[in-house]
């Protein structure tokens, strides 16, 4: 006999659906216009997550195999085609006015742990289109292989209105089969914004790096672009706002590079990589790597040495004092160790394959990663560069990070996959272990929580490595890095472009379209979200142009005390300040 359905098992299972894809809003218009409970109703604790979406897919598997089995004399019923409309960003009213670009796939590296590096002949920036993808921003895509079967359509038993004012609920995060709902309103962290507009043309915001030891301090570099801001920390809410930011732009003495990697290193001093377009005495043109020193703030410039290819990865090594660069081109790298930015660097390495991903394990090991090359350096005690160990591989690897906590390398795979891949490698494995992610689904993020005591970590407790993606059902999720692949938890929070943990490890923030959300990983749920005001759209635009080829560039930045978040998008910086959320003092 087939089950029973009501009005209130209909509604509880849609509100259900609504908490667990994000739609929080019409979930609690949901609740006041029909039972304030829902949790206490007689049935609610044997729904599993996503039981909706279960049974729509044994629906429409049953639909399938019924017209299979009529040999051609019934069509199926339910048919929605591939056109699903373009995908709608939460929190986001002018989503629709936005190109929906479906290959989103720029290089999301780190800089000294948190900054991104510059891009490869070998890797361009892919040109988006504007087919929409049906599993994006929490528009889930239906496959007909799996759940319940045809019930006749329900008529709600009430009919009231809703009501004009509705406090924000926040999206639930799944944890293995249980579900958490929190009913807490979201923290507004829009009105003590700073925002930074570069409206110089020809000039391309790319990097955008704290300095880690003077935490009022931002680089942002790129195309034509090397400027340094002095952002005032914001102790408490201003009504004029937070006090602006002064700026200087710094001379390198080229003519419109572009730079490619940035690194803070000594206080008041930093490293970056330039290509610069240059015309051969034949005509020929040709551009040319440069690694440039800076001092005294940016005050003063040093040419520290040409290089072959693009300088892809900068590592400063803080209680070594050691500098580590990693120059690509299309076919192979080179990896240097410097110490005191010197003409000539201490150590060096020649591989077969282009590395893009380097990170430090102490200070005599570090890691690198490529396409078909990862690889792990030891400086020896005889004061020789040499490969302690070499993992078989052919994929493409983009991503790198290191967990200096446990020991644990994971790795993460370019757009250019079939199947995006994530890699972890124990300390004692001899194989990098993989797991496959649906086609399409690329990973845009990838980072291990940070411990603010390494020593209170014990072995039973999991290793938290969170990864993102900009397509899927679940777009942030949590792994127990110590066991791959076991998913701790994981987050429906629609496209997510870029992460970032809080310095203390206590917030990831999620960066979607224009909104940035704002996790608390231990507890479940989300603390605090970001997005213009309505009285911001001319400070902060999310158009895309026409004539613009790529997506709008993401990226998210903590300072050293985590008190600034820099969210980049485009041409745009927003500061995103925390004085008024202590989450240190939010712990629980």
């Amino acid at each position: 006999m087939t089950e029973h359905l009501s009005s209130n098992v209909v509604n509880y299972l849609v509100w259900r659906y609504l908490q667990e894809a994000g739609y929080a809003k019409a979930a609690l218009a949901l609740v006041h216009d029909w039972n304030d409970e829902p949790d206490s109703l007689p049935f609610a604790d044997k729904v599993q997550t996503h039981t909706l979406l279960r049974m729509l897919q044994d629906g429409l598997w049953l639909d399938d195999m019924r017209a299979a089995a009529s040999n051609g004399t019934e069509e199926r019923r339910y048919q929605f085609g591939h056109d699903h409309g373009r995908p709608f960003a939460r929190y986001n009213g002018d989503a629709r006015r936005r190109k929906t670009l479906s290959n989103r796939r720029v290089r999301r590296d780190e800089v000294n742990g948190t900054a991104a590096d510059g891009d490869a002949p070998v890797r361009k920036r892919k040109k988006g289109s504007n087919e929409a993808h049906a599993r994006v921003n929490g528009d889930v895509e239906m496959e007909t292989n799996g759940a319940p079967a045809e019930s006749e359509a329900i008529v709600s038993d009430v009919d009231s209105a809703v009501e004009e004012e509705v406090a924000p609920l926040v999206t639930t995060l799944s944890l293995g089969e249980s579900s958490v709902r929190q009913t807490e309103k979201l923290m507004d962290l829009a009105p003590q914004t700073t925002f930074l507009r570069i409206d110089e043309p020809g000039a391309t915001v790319v990097h955008t790096e704290w300095s880690p030891t003077e935490p009022q301090l931002l680089l942002t570099a790129g195309e034509s672009l090397l400027r340094i801001y002095h952002i005032p920390n914001s102790t408490q809410p201003q009504t004029d706002g937070p006090a602006q930011p002064v700026s200087r732009d710094l001379d390198i003495g080229l003519n419109h590079p572009t730079v490619t990697a940035v690194a803070w290193t000594l206080p008041g001093e930093a490293v970056i990589g330039t290509l610069e377009d240059m015309t051969a005495d034949s005509g020929e043109k040709m551009t040319k790597g440069k690694l440039y020193h800076l001092s005294e703030g940016g005050l003063q410039t040093r040419l520290v040495t040409a290089v072959l290819g693009s300088v892809f990865s900068l590592r400063y090594n803080a209680s070594a004092n050691l500098l580590l660069t990693v120059c690509s081109t299309d076919v192979n790298s080179r990896i240097c160790v410097w110490r005191e930015i010197k003409q000539e660097p201490l150590y060096n390495a020649q591989t077969e394959h282009p590395v893009f991903a380097a990170e430090w394990m102490s200070d005599s090991t570090f890691v690198v990663a490529g396409y078909g090359i990862l690889e792990v350096y030891e400086i020896t005690s005889e004061n020789k560069l040499v490969v302690q160990k070499s993992f078989t591989t052919s994929t493409h690897w983009e991503n790198l990070r290191y967990d200096a906590v446990c020991g644990i390398i994971a790795c993460s795979s370019s757009s250019d996959e079939a199947h995006p891949q994530l890699g972890l490698i124990l300390p004692t494995d001899t194989e990098i272990r993989t797991h496959e992610f649906a086609s399409g689904e690329d990973i845009t993020g990838l980072e291990f929580q940070p411990i603010a005591n390494p020593a209170s970590h014990d072995a039973e407790t999991p290793r938290l490595l969170a990864t993102s993606s900009d397509s899927g059902f679940w777009t942030v999720q949590f792994w127990n890095a110590k066991k791959p692949f076991e998913n701790v938890q994981r987050f429906s929070s629609g496209s997510v472009i870029e992460i970032a943990f809080s310095p203390d490890g206590y917030l990831l923030a999620a960066a979607g379209t224009d909104t940035v959300t704002f996790w608390d990983p231990e507890a479940g749920v989300s603390k605090a979200k970001w997005k213009p005001a309505d009285n911001d759209e001319q400070k902060w635009d999310t158009t895309l142009p026409d004539a613009r080829d790529t997506e709008l560039d993401h990226l998210l930045r903590w300072d050293a005390d985590g008190k600034k978040l820099a969210y980049k998008l485009g041409n745009q910086v927003a500061i995103i300040n925390f004085w008024s959320m202590n989450s240190t003092a939010q712990k629980v």
